[in-house]
């Protein structure tokens, strides 16, 4: 028998914990190797349990594995290999959870920022538009969003005077973000025209 082939069904006959100490004395990779094929579908099933994703249960396994190693490698005792493996995966598992909401959280945040930034400049656009040069009274503002189209009208409205974010007026009337913002952008260039004819109209 080749010898290779029977020391690597020699490490298959140790124990978990003949195979942690064979690693503590020699420090040979084949014997870590050998807990990895022993439990790297345990992790795999751990992790894929709370994670629901290939690629990031994946990532965890190698994570859950390396901590692993780096204990071994350390001479850190480990009574019950097979309760560490599922606790820290377990644990590995809601890290990456939590860190995933943080990350989502995050990109929220940022999303509300900038739209906040993009509603506070239309918005003052707006007030400037209905000041500039000859301030305009209400009524007069109102009956020009009044000849604006039906989506625009509507957007307008909701946007400038009710001050409702994209998001709520695509809720309130189905209009996908994009087309709120576009009717939005439309719509002010069509107010400002109606508006500035007034004007001209008082002026001659």
């Amino acid at each position: 028998m080749n010898p290779f082939w029977k020391k690597k069904q020699d490490i298959k006959k140790l124990s978990d914990s003949e195979l942690i100490e064979k690693f503590h004395q020699e420090q040979k990779q084949e014997y870590f190797a050998e807990l990895y094929q022993r439990y790297s579908h345990l992790v795999y099933g751990t992790c894929y349990k709370y994670l629901n994703n290939v690629s990031d249960s994946q990532d965890a396994t190698m994570e859950v594995f390396e901590i692993l190693y780096q204990q071994m490698n350390a001479k850190k005792n480990i009574n019950s290999l097979n309760h560490w493996i599922y606790t820290v995966s377990k644990n590995t598992s809601l890290k990456w959870i939590k860190a995933q909401e943080k990350n989502a959280l995050n990109h929220a945040f940022e999303i509300d920022i900038k739209e906040n930034e993009t509603l506070f400049m239309e918005k003052n656009l707006f007030d400037t538009l209905c000041e500039e040069e000859n301030p305009f009274d209400d009524t007069i503002v109102n009956n020009a969003i009044q000849q604006l189209k039906k989506e625009q009208k509507e957007c307008i409205t909701a946007f400038f005077l009710e001050r409702k974010t994209y998001k709520e007026i695509s809720e309130l009337y189905q209009y996908p973000i994009a087309k709120v913002k576009s009717y939005i952008q439309n719509g002010k260039r069509k107010l400002k025209i109606i508006l500035l004819e007034h004007q001209s109209m008082i002026e001659s």
